[in-house]
């Protein structure tokens, strides 16, 4: 019998908070580094991919205590946006949750992969944010919940 194809599974955490003025929401960016992907631009707070016998849930559970040093709940998650991407030689299912719930101090927890991480206002972006991450943001505030890109 033919193996069945297998595609990557990655998954990314939108964690926004009111800023403390009131008058905008911010959300959480880490600037990449030393990763051989994307370094020197900024991807969300958390992001990774799934592993064996993880729920992509379980799977951002597990990178915002790796990643962040904070804990979220799954009932607290709410799956925002979905893209079906093809890349060069690479196909990716990304998952997209936010949430605005969590427990803990944000602090750095893979510092040989993050040169920093802070809240940025949401309508005011870095200009160096990952491509796909800035499109997942977008349809986030649009209420665009599925995407395909670079299919024929």
């Amino acid at each position: 019998m033919k193996e069945r194809y297998k595609s990557l599974v990655a998954v990314f955490l939108i964690l926004t908070r009111t800023s403390k003025d009131g008058n905008s929401k911010e959300i959480l960016l880490q600037k990449r580094e030393n990763t051989g992907y994307m370094d020197d631009y900024y991807d969300l707070g958390v992001s990774g991919h799934l592993e064996e016998n993880e729920s992509v849930k379980d799977t951002i559970i597990r990178e915002s205590i790796e990643e962040a040093n904070i804990k979220v709940d799954a009932n607290d998650l709410k799956l925002v946006t979905v893209f079906n991407e093809k890349t060069n030689s690479l196909e990716y299912l990304r998952f997209f949750f936010h949430t605005e719930i969590y427990e803990g101090e944000i602090l750095i927890g893979e510092p040989t992969k993050c040169s920093e991480m802070g809240w940025y206002s949401i309508d005011s972006l870095p200009n160096n944010v990952i491509p796909h991450v800035r499109k997942a943001i977008n349809n986030f505030q649009n209420g665009i919940s599925y995407e395909e890109n670079g299919f024929k």
